[in-house]
Parts: C-alpha cells; sequence; structure tokens
C-alpha cells in the first residue's frame, strides 16, 4: 500500500495537506498484468519509451481509479468505493496528485512500486502456469470458470469506470 502525503491549494484559497491511500490487490494486479501482451510493466515502459503523453495520462488515470481507496480504521478492509473515488477525482487534491504522476517519473516510479505488490512477478507467472497446464493436470472446465471469473470481474470494472467517466462529463464546472 501507498501512503501519500498530498499538499494543495483548496477552492476556497487555503492550502490543505490530506493522506491518500493507494493499493492494488494481487488478484487486481494478476489480472491488470495479464491483460497486456508482454505484461503491465512491459507496457508502461513501451508508452514511456514511445513518449506517448495520451497513453501515460490514461494509464495512470485508470492505475488511479483501480489503486485509490480508504484504509478502515482496524486496518483489515481497503474500501474502494466508486462513489467515493469520485468525490476524490474532483478534488484539488486528486489534480495536484495526477499533475505530478504525470510529470514526474521518480513519483510514478514510486507510485506503480509502493502500489503494486511485492510479489507480482511471482504471482503472475504462478497464474499463467494455471492457465496453461495441460488439460490432464487440471481440467479444462476448471480453466474456462477462471477465464470467466476474470473476465466478468473486468467488465464490471469497466462499466464501473465508464460510469465514473460519464458522470465526471455531467458535472458542472464551479
Amino acid at each position: 500500500m501507498y501512503e501519500k502525503q498530498i499538499t494543495y491549494t483548496d477552492f476556497n484559497g487555503n492550502q490543505q495537506t490530506e493522506t491518500h491511500y493507494f493499493h492494488i490487490s494481487r488478484a487486481e494486479a494478476i489480472q491488470v498484468q495479464l491483460k497486456k501482451a508482454g505484461g503491465f510493466g512491459e507496457y508502461l515502459q513501451q508508452i514511456i519509451n514511445d513518449n506517448d503523453g495520451r497513453a501515460i495520462m490514461e494509464a495512470f488515470s485508470d492505475i488511479l481509479a483501480m489503486a485509490w481507496g480508504e484504509k478502515s480504521a482496524d486496518g483489515k478492509r481497503f474500501v474502494k468505493d466508486p462513489e467515493r473515488f469520485r468525490e476524490f477525482q474532483q478534488s484539488a487534491a486528486y489534480d495536484e496528485y495526477f499533475a505530478e504522476l504525470v510529470t514526474s517519473a521518480d513519483e510514478a516510479a514510486k507510485f506503480v512500486t509502493e502500489a503494486l505488490p511485492n510479489n507480482l512477478q511471482e504471482l503472475v507467472g504462478k497464474q499463467q502456469e494455471t492457465l496453461t497446464r495441460t488439460p490432464a493436470k487440471r481440467p479444462y472446465a476448471v480453466v474456462n470458470v477462471q477465464d470467466d471469473a476474470l473476465e466478468a470481474r473486468e467488465a464490471e470494472l469497466q462499466r464501473q469506470w465508464r460510469e465514473l467517466q460519464e458522470q465526471r462529463k455531467n458535472q458542472p464546472l464551479g
């Protein structure tokens, strides 16, 4: 989990400092890693190497939406609520941090490193091995059930993301 102190000027002109938390679970990380050919890290490196500003901003926008949440008081849960994320997204804190992420390679690297699980490569390797085992070792139906569950979760996350984007478009400026 990445704990980030964000200092910004609010809409009343007052300087504020808030603590925000970013965490991508192992399950989420595996899904993201398997979505991109060569893995998500390679995808990020490629868009950075290509100096594709639009793709970089879209990638960090997606990562922020996936990672931002609130740690429960007892530390047992990390709550990711689309409505609460939308509130964060409408804040000057989000604006400040997003600008920092896309303009500071050091902060971007720190964010990605600390928000993702430490053992991501190991987890992805295990997941790929599970999905590619021969039918004699792992029945095809079980692999299909896993794939269907991942696809359903991905579809749900995409639907939630589209809702957030649509809500953001419909918000009056003010």
